[in-house]
């Protein structure tokens, strides 16, 4: 037979030897054609591989080699053939006796012997059988640890889970020497490569006669063996598809989780079908089974599958777990979390709280690899723990730091800050001790996710030493046992905090803690990188992705056990998708997305125990990361120096468009630059924000357009005319949908106000109507309230009285939360609009501002004085007193018009200071030299005070001269009450009742009159006796 490949040919007749000379290099599986003639040709056709030229050796009945050769001709020469042998059919021996062949063969030589002898003889039970045994004998060679090992012993923190296999190792070294043009015949697993195609070749001539389970096993091979034939695969699927029905939950799983294992996703159809059979088969899958799915569907997120995985198919598997939880091990609790994850799929609170009881249960047995994806798992599903949890988890990641990978560090960090665990100081100080040391092994992501894991962390900023025997300033309790819950204060605030919600912290002070000067210079390393000219543009797909899979092995290939029926009905949903991350929402915290690159091989993750140097990886910061690392770096405080901080805008600057592809990174770009107090060029501004015009309208919410317009409002920038245009476009959309959130509606209208952008008045309306909405929901504070009415009032909003009434009455949720910079805001609001308040909530306002007089500033005082004058509301005499005891100590720092304002005020209002108020007053006032404008307006309103006041002491001394003639009458018809009332035997109480109601009319008279009174009941009470 002649075999054709490349630019020569090989003449390998059944039983010769051949010699082949060719002119150039290539390469040539040999193997002794054992198939039936009609199938020969396809088979040969399929497995010889040939490249330009020829290669060949002397190849015997058994043996099988790779060679490479170099030669000057392309002569071929042929041996002299042996005598042939007689033609006998071989002879049939039974299907059980060739099983049991299999079976009983304990090296791959015996395989390949029985493979050789029998392999006419062989059906599709005995092709399965023999792939499956050719598995079982790779893994339990010295040489051949495969990547996933079982399931049941997951690879531990010294075993590479995802070790290169035998024959990626030969291909490797193969074209390596081709490369070099050595001549080297490489026998290193060449015997089981040859098996491997020999098997499948025969697969696939009896693929139709395959059941489910054979083609399950098939797969599985493939995958332990990583034998990423995608063609084949799809052959596979194709051959399985409408068979799946007929399938076991074992087979079902195991074939789903081959397929993504190698990187393949299935299409839509072919999911449609297993999904039916998933859901008919439900009852019968196992705690294996469970997490084999639940990871492959995971792994078909992280491949980047265009589609969702349906969500009943994923609650069904949840509720088949629900009532099993105690049947998961260690490891298929941590994969089926994974999966959860990476679908972003969250489970009801009653399954996470038993998931979380379950993985308390066996947290000392889990290995660094599944702590790291345990953490990483929660933090992405916002699972956050109670404190018994979280004590038990930082203990077990505490003990288990010294075989902490890289990786592993930067994601323990990553989801203890994005949880906002709380851990105590001496463990925080630990594991930066630790991140440090191996911080030249730390790749850029790595790099980044410490970062900001470690800003989420309000103790990293107490940290000064990294050296234990010297103790922190400041820093917490250092016992482990006082970990305590994370406060998921989730703006879903990577996060935790909310972006806009920081917007007026001062920025940092230049300077940084000496522990934190090799983190600098690592990230100032890859930023020039980034910005160097001849680098290529970093791509994602790192090996240390905050996305590291668990450790994850095919199930036992004996049958699964049916399990029990579970108990909940299949109508109840125990989870349910995550919102979008819908930018309009700005609901979600700043923090690591998703890479840009969804599509990864399988080879890329994370491994347990790697500490591959960033050298090997990519050499740069993403710019996702790049934007993590500026974002942590302002929340830290930590000022980076100039030249950073140049190397940073020029990286930015050269790679704009991926920065703002994703909104969220540029808020977090913005902010962060806005904290560390650096205002970036015009020039740059121009390039960003001319950059993000595309994105506006269809990707940024209101937390990234609240970002960044306080910040160009810090900075005196004013946008372009475009950018404004689709600003106001896309705000107006936002809170017409009820899309903006309260706080983040505030932070603009804030901004607005001091770019001296006012808008539209509908624009204005639209947005009174969404704060209104807020209040009336409850998700609007008290400051997020009055602050949005104030800003909409200086645009010149004058709010409808329907709206108004409704704010009005949403001010009561907030109540008792308004200070007295709340109290002022608001009402000096509605006293700008003079809008028609009820004079019932002015009265409680009155009451509710009257504790608060002594806590308010001179401007606060002045301002609430006059929104009642403008409201036309007079408080009562004791809200003036309290008004007037607590203005008095502050009079001396009033400027010169607030002085005269209140004057005036108090005249409007009909108040009498007392003398103390007054002479307070006139030390302020000597304090100032007043301009001829406010020296007659100061001089006509204390003319009006005193008139008042003097008319106020006419009518006091004519109050007491009647109150005198009034209490002298009382007393006389008390005593004449008194005498007929003993005469007609009235009572002593029926006297002073009568005293006592005769004197209720003004309480001065009534104290004296009771005091008179009472002498009259006394000797009355003495004359009877």
């Amino acid at each position: 037979m002649t075999l054709r490949g490349g630019g020569g040919q090989c003449m390998a007749p059944t039983h010769s030897s051949t010699r082949i000379q060719a002119g150039s290099t290539s390469t040539c599986y040999i193997f002794p054609h054992t198939f039936s003639p009609s199938s020969r040709r396809s088979v040969d056709s399929t497995f010889i591989h040939g490249h330009s030229g020829l290669s060949a050796r002397e190849v015997h009945r058994g043996s099988v080699g790779v060679c490479t050769a170099t030669a000057s001709s392309s002569q071929v020469t042929t041996a002299p053939a042996p005598p042939k042998p007689s033609m006998v059919k071989p002879s049939r021996i039974s299907a059980p006796l060739i099983t049991k062949k299999i079976c009983m063969t304990q090296s791959v030589k015996q395989l390949q012997h029985v493979v050789e002898e029998d392999g006419p003889n062989f059906n599709h039970i005995h092709i399965s059988a023999a792939l499956v045994q050719l598995s079982s004998l790779i893994a339990s060679s010295p040489a051949g640890q495969l990547s996933s090992g079982s399931s049941q012993s997951p690879a531990g923190p010294s075993t590479a889970s995802h070790t290169q296999s035998s024959f990626r190792h030969s291909k490797q070294q193969r074209q390596h020497q081709q490369s070099q043009g050595q001549l080297n015949i490489i026998q290193v697993d060449s015997v089981e490569q040859y098996l491997m195609e020999r098997l499948l070749g025969m697969a696939i001539l009896q693929l139709d006669a395959f059941d489910v389970q054979g083609i399950a096993n098939t797969i599985h091979v493939m995958t332990v063996c990583e034998w990423h034939d995608h063609r084949l695969l799809e052959s596979l699927l194709a051959a399985v598809q409408y068979k799946l029905d007929t399938g076991r939950p074992q087979n079902l799983s195991n074939i789903l989780w081959g397929s993504v294992t190698m990187g393949y996703t299935p299409g839509r159809e072919w999911m449609s079908l297993f999904y039916k059979a998933l859901c008919a088969q439900i009852t019968g899958f196992n705690a294996q089974d469970i997490s084999n799915t639940l990871l492959a569907f995971g792994r078909m997120e992280f491949n980047g599958m265009q589609y969702k995985v349906a969500a009943e198919v994923v609650n069904r598997l949840l509720q088949q777990a629900f009532g099993r939880m105690t049947e998961f091990s260690p490891q298929q609790l941590v994969n089926s979390a994974w999966g959860l994850a990476r679908l972003g799929f969250v489970p009801s609170p009653a399954w996470s709280q038993q998931f979380m009881a379950s993985t308390l249960s066996c947290m000392h047995q889990l290995k660094p690899q599944e702590l790291s994806s345990l953490a990483w798992s929660l933090s992405r599903l916002r699972m956050v723990p109670d404190a018994a949890w979280t004590q038990e988890f930082l203990l077990a990641c505490h003990r288990s730091l010294p075989t902490f990978s890289a990786a592993q560090v930067s994601q323990v960090l990553l989801a203890v800050g994005t949880l906002r665990l709380q851990p105590p100081a001496r463990w925080l100080r630990d594991f930066v001790a630790r991140a440090t040391q191996m911080l030249p092994a730390l790749s850029p992501q790595a790099l980044s996710n410490c970062l900001f894991g470690l800003s989420r962390l309000p103790a990293t900023k107490h940290i000064t030493t990294l050296d234990p025997t010297q103790p922190d300033t400041g820093s917490s309790s250092d016992s482990e046992g006082s970990a305590s819950g994370g406060n998921n204060g989730v703006d879903q605030g990577a996060s935790s905090a909310s972006i806009s919600g920081l917007e007026h912290e001062a920025p940092a002070p230049a300077g940084h803690p000496a522990w934190m000067s090799p983190w600098l210079d690592a990230t100032e390393g890859y930023i020039r990188c980034s910005s160097s000219p001849g680098v290529q543009a970093a791509s994602d797909s790192d090996s240390s992705d905050d996305s590291q899979s668990p450790s994850t092995g095919a199930q036992q290939w004996s049958a699964g056990g049916s399990g029990s029926q579970s108990g909940a009905s299949s109508s109840v949903s125990l989870g349910s998708y995550m919102l979008e991350r819908e930018p309009a929402t700005g609901s979600g915290a700043a923090g690591p997305s998703r890479p840009a690159s969804q599509t990864r091989s399988q080879s890329s993750e994370v491994t347990s125990g790697s500490s591959s140097h960033a050298g090997t990886g990519r050499l740069s910061f993403s710019m996702q990361e790049l934007c993590n690392v500026v974002f942590a770096l302002g929340t830290l405080g930590v000022h980076p120096g100039s030249r950073w901080l140049d190397s940073c805008l020029a990286s930015l600057q050269q790679h704009i468009s991926e920065v703002v592809a994703v909104p969220r990174h540029v808020s977090m770009l913005i902010w962060g630059l806005r904290q560390l107090g650096v205002r970036p060029p015009d020039a740059w501004l121009d390039s960003l924000l001319e950059a993000t015009l595309p994105h506006i309208p269809r990707a940024f919410g209101s937390m990234e357009l609240s970002t960044v317009i306080s910040a160009l409002a810090a900075w005196g920038y004013m946008p372009s005319e475009r950018w404004r245009a689709r600003f106001w476009w896309r705000t107006l959309i936002l809170h017409s949908k009820l899309r903006s959130a309260p706080k983040h509606t505030a932070v603009l209208l804030a901004a607005l106000v001091s770019l001296r952008l006012a808008p539209h008045m509908t624009w204005s309306k639209v947005c009174f109507k969404a704060l209104v909405h807020s209040l009336q929901s409850g998700t609007c504070s008290a400051e997020e309230a009055t602050s949005g009415l104030r800003s909409l009032v200086l645009f010149g909003l004058q709010p409808p009285a329907r709206w108004l009434r409704a704010y009005l009455l949403g001010c009561y949720s907030v109540w008792q939360d308004l200070a007295p910079e709340h109290w002022s805001e608001l009402l000096w609001a509605l006293g700008k609009t003079k809008a028609a308040v009820p004079a019932e909530w002015l009265n409680r306002a009155v009451a509710a501002t009257q504790p608060v007089l002594k806590d308010c500033n001179v401007q606060q005082l002045a301002t609430i004085l006059w929104a009642f004058v403008r409201l036309r509301h007079r408080p009562s005499q004791t809200w003036v007193t309290a008004f007037l005891e607590a203005s008095a100590p502050k009079l001396a720092t009033m400027t010169q018009r607030q002085l005269v304002n209140t004057i005036w005020h108090l005249n409007a209002l009909g108040a009498y200071p007392d003398q103390h108020w007054l002479e307070s007053l006139i030390a302020a006032t000597q304090q100032h030299q007043f301009s001829s404008h406010y020296e007659q307006v100061l001089a006509c309103g204390l003319a009006r005070l005193q008139l008042r006041l003097s008319a106020q002491e006419v009518r006091a001394s004519a109050r007491v001269t009647g109150r005198r003639r009034k209490v002298a009458g009382v007393k006389a018809a008390a005593r004449k009450r008194l005498k007929n009332g003993a005469s007609s035997g009235l009572g002593v109480e029926t006297v002073e009742s009568a005293v006592a109601a005769t004197a209720s009319n003004q309480e001065a008279v009534a104290a004296e009159l009771v005091g008179a009174a009472s002498q009259l009941v006394v000797a009355a009470a003495a004359g009877s006796a």
